[in-house]
């Protein structure tokens, strides 16, 4: 229990006034710390302030013989006072001895008409107000005391009367008083204890709890702290794997064998992995062949020329065969996986197929000296970043294969990519259909085209809708337009949207150049396959004649001409036997 303040807020009403003068008035001591002496510190500036209010108004009422209440009106001033005070304790027994004192005084003094009346008047009730203000030890010698003095009461009493029945009845009456009082005092302070036990075990429990929760909160705070760590390690491998593959697009004019070499390093340096190793089927695909590789046991096995078997045990040779990722995550659960002298740290190990279509062509291999250490998120983006090493190797296979063919006009830098009549552009529409994208023209797209740059817009006043034009390039040559568009007029464009438009721009231009080199190939190879079979039927005969029929008839129907003129001879004078074939039928001579 604390004092009240000393500052009063003048808005309180009178009667709240008086209250709160009143709770001044009795407040314990601030040095006293227990609740329960509080309480009977107050208590007692109460009880001494009512009895000296009582005693003032006695004497003065009484015209003789005030002196009795002076010395109680003085007790009960000194009383308060000590309540006020840390040593409330000695106001206590002050303010109870003196009250039972009082009767006892007067008695000896003579001046009561009985002895009955004097104890009755005084005694039973310092009995009471003892037994609220003193401690048990305390009160049960002022029960001792009081009855004492009653039966001795004899001995020193002035009162002129047959007391000897009167004093051992009072006696009598004041021990059952203060026996009863006592009981009652015990069972009190029994379920005092008994409640403060309680309250204890209480605090004992929620000491517990707050201790419990506080451990949790560390422990949790600690996860936490653990789990952000963690995602921020993971978006920074992320984005790095993004940086690398936005370099492998922008070095793809690199001799392969030293794009690989550095994509290897890059996955290496961005992502911490022990090795990074790519691996190439050969001609037969009997062998995954290693190409690249970062660590220095992956040098060692370049030097001679490391290959696995496809399909034999490991598992590069098991992704080479099946096509599908392989993870393990530990070298305890896989370790014929790791049994490999050049790369003795490896903990656990993932192989990504490199595909062209259902087809594959090689192995992106990575291990960790960590176990557990691939992440689904990251193997999503390696395996995005697999796919865009398997179009690189591709496209350098198919530009090969074009630097032997006469065809092979258009050089790396000036690649065209021609729609061949097909549709040149798609748009997705809100409810989720995808139509033939028609061509316009806006303020965002001159711009992209002119700077060769993203663009973007935010929202305008004008009420357009926010958008972004990422040009489509490949080694530097404009080859198309991304052109994304926003529903919400609020919208604001994130760094993460357009690294993600980026990237998505970046492997279509790969895609679309590995297409058309491929669709150039394919119609290389079929233009081959007809000469041969034109030549197969042409040196089917050897009748001049025949041969000059059969030429135009095939050149006629490979080529669907609506006349094929073929003729023999030089000179316009030559002799009648040469001859003049016109879709397989003999001309006349002009």
């Amino acid at each position: 229990m604390t004092a009240p303040s000393s500052s009063v807020d003048m808005n309180l009403s009178w009667g709240e006034r008086l209250r709160f003068f009143l709770q001044k008035l009795v407040a314990p001591h601030p040095s006293i710390p227990d609740e329960g002496k509080q309480r009977r510190a107050q208590l007692l500036c109460s009880l001494s302030l009512i009895v000296l209010s009582l005693t003032i108004a006695g004497g003065i009422a009484t015209k003789n013989e005030i002196y009795p209440f002076e010395i109680l009106a003085g007790v009960s001033l000194l009383s308060y006072l000590l309540g006020r005070t840390k040593y409330f304790n000695l106001g206590a027994y002050l303010f109870s001895y003196s009250l039972a004192g009082f009767a006892f005084m007067r008695i000896y003094l003579g001046t009561a008409s009985t002895v009955e009346s004097a104890i009755s008047t005084s005694v039973y009730v310092a009995l009471v107000l003892a037994g609220a203000l003193l401690s048990q030890q305390s009160f049960f010698l002022f029960v001792v005391a009081t009855t004492v003095a009653t039966f001795a009461v004899p001995l020193y009493s002035n009162v002129t009367q047959n007391f000897f029945d009167n004093v051992t009845r009072t006696g009598g009456v004041v021990l059952s008083v203060g026996i009863l009082l006592f009981g009652v005092n015990v069972y009190l302070s029994s379920l005092e204890q008994s409640r403060l036990k309680k309250l204890q075990n209480m605090n004992v429990e929620l000491d517990e709890v707050r201790k419990t929760l506080e451990s949790r909160v560390e422990s949790r705070t600690a996860e936490l702290q653990e789990i952000n760590s963690e995602i921020v390690s993971r978006a920074a491998r992320l984005q790095g794997l993004s940086r690398v593959s936005l370099t492998i697009a922008e070095s793809i004019d690199q001799r392969l064998q030293d794009l690989l070499s550095q994509t290897t390093k890059a996955i290496s340096d961005t992502t911490g992995y022990y090795h990074v190793g790519i691996f190439q089927l050969d001609e037969n695909r009997e062998f995954a062949v290693l190409r690249a590789a970062n660590s220095t046991g992956g040098q060692r096995m370049l030097e001679r020329r490391h290959q696995l078997r496809v399909g034999g045990t490991g598992i590069v040779g098991y992704v080479t065969q099946s096509g599908r990722t392989r993870i393990a995550l530990d070298t305890g659960a896989d370790a014929v996986f790791f049994n490999n002298p050049d790369l003795p740290r490896t903990r656990s190990e993932m192989a990504i197929p490199l595909k062209i279509g259902l087809q594959v062509i090689g192995a992106l291999d990575i291990q960790s000296t960590q176990p557990s250490a691939f992440r689904e998120e990251e193997v999503a983006a390696l395996t995005t970043l697999a796919n865009q090493i398997a179009l690189i190797v591709q496209n350098a296979n198919l530009n090969q294969g074009d630097s032997d063919s006469p065809s092979a006009g258009l050089g790396r830098g000036r690649l065209r990519i021609d729609p061949g009549g097909k549709t040149p552009g798609f748009t997705y529409m809100p409810d989720g259909s995808i139509v033939a994208a028609a061509e316009f023209d806006s303020e965002i797209i001159r711009k992209s085209l002119e700077t060769g740059e993203p663009a973007i817009r935010e929202q305008l006043a004008s009420g357009a809708s926010p958008s972004i034009a990422m040009p489509v390039k490949l080694r530097d040559q404009l080859i198309g337009m991304i052109h994304v568009e926003a529903a919400d007029p609020s919208r604001k464009w994130t760094e993460d949207e357009i690294s993600i438009l980026q990237a998505v721009s970046d492997r279509a231009a790969l895609a679309l150049e590995n297409a058309s080199l491929f669709e150039a190939a394919e119609r290389r190879a079929n233009l081959e396959r007809a000469i041969a079979e034109m030549s197969d039927r042409i040196g089917e005969s050897n009748d001049v004649e025949r041969i000059l029929q059969t030429s135009i008839q095939e050149l006629g129907r490979t080529m669907g001409a609506t006349r094929t003129f073929i003729q023999i001879g030089t000179l316009p004078s030559a002799s009648s036997e040469s001859g003049r074939y016109d879709n397989g039928e003999e001309a006349d001579p002009k």
